[in-house]
């Protein structure tokens, strides 16, 4: 909900802070990349630390970013830098909370939990299209920012609560015990050579040869890259068709009309 927030508003966000579109480009590359660059960090402290603290720490400090609805309309820098913010701290979530659904489940339910985790991820970005539409037709486009934070608090307050401790500690060492049991019955055996260590960087070069590892990462990032493309353009594109049309007026002053964004959610 957080990354697609300003794609149901983006007519009021545009006409708020006078911005081209250009510059209403520019909202969603700041996102995209200040995500992009923070993901491996979290990556790095959800292998070195406790999961459950890092993601905490990534879900209070996105939510508490989003709150981006008082922004006065000359300081839309403040917005600018408040949408890099919100990719930073969302960038806790791919990488870790897999992870720990990964070490509460084990198998066979733990593919279970994971498909459950990624169908809500369209779900609930498809229920802020709708969530924010309405939130726009019945007061103002800032309070669409107002809710998602709420919601980071709740998710918050459930990850403390329900998410167990040393979850994280009890899966290592029971894979420290398999290794071991593992290289200890390949010594046995003639012929069988343990497994050396290797370093970040061998893993790259390995996975770089592996084609299918390849072709799979392109494919996924040419589908974000169109997915992300029309759920972000075609918005203010079918506006702008209503307008040469004559079937819609021009939102001067009142709250834009946001059917479009609604109608964006069954092209997605």
């Amino acid at each position: 909900m957080d990354e697609h927030i300003i794609e149901w508003i983006l007519l009021d966000i545009q006409k708020y802070f006078k911005l081209s579109d250009g510059d209403t480009g520019l909202l969603q590359t700041v996102f995209t990349l200040c995500n992009m660059l923070a993901a491996p960090v979290f990556g790095y402290l959800g292998d070195r630390y406790d999961r459950k603290i890092v993601l905490g720490a990534g879900i209070f400090f996105c939510s508490g970013v989003t709150s981006s609805s008082f922004i006065s309309e000359l300081h839309y820098w403040i917005f600018f830098l408040s949408r890099g913010l919100v990719g930073i701290g969302m960038a806790s979530y791919s990488p870790i909370a897999p992870t720990i659904i990964a070490d509460l489940f084990e198998e066979p339910k733990r593919t279970t939990m994971l498909s459950v985790f990624y169908l809500f991820l369209p779900v609930g970005s498809g229920l802020g299209y709708v969530l924010a539409a309405g939130m726009a037709g019945l007061s103002d486009w800032q309070w669409a920012f107002r809710i998602t934070p709420c919601l980071g608090g709740l998710a918050l307050v459930l990850l403390l609560l329900l998410v167990p401790h040393r979850t994280q500690g009890r899966t290592a060492a029971h894979r420290a015990l398999s290794i071991s049991g593992t290289i200890q019955a390949a010594a046995e055996k003639p012929g069988v050579h343990r497994t050396a260590r290797t370093t970040w960087c061998h893993d790259v070069i390995s996975l770089a040869k592996n084609w299918s590892f390849v072709w799979s990462s392109l494919d996924l990032t040419a589908m974000a890259f169109v997915t992300g493309a029309v759920g972000m353009c075609v918005p203010l594109f079918l506006y702008r068709a209503q307008l040469v049309q004559g079937t819609v007026s021009p939102c001067l002053q009142e709250t834009c009309n946001s059917s479009n964004s609604s109608n964006i959610l069954v092209i997605l």
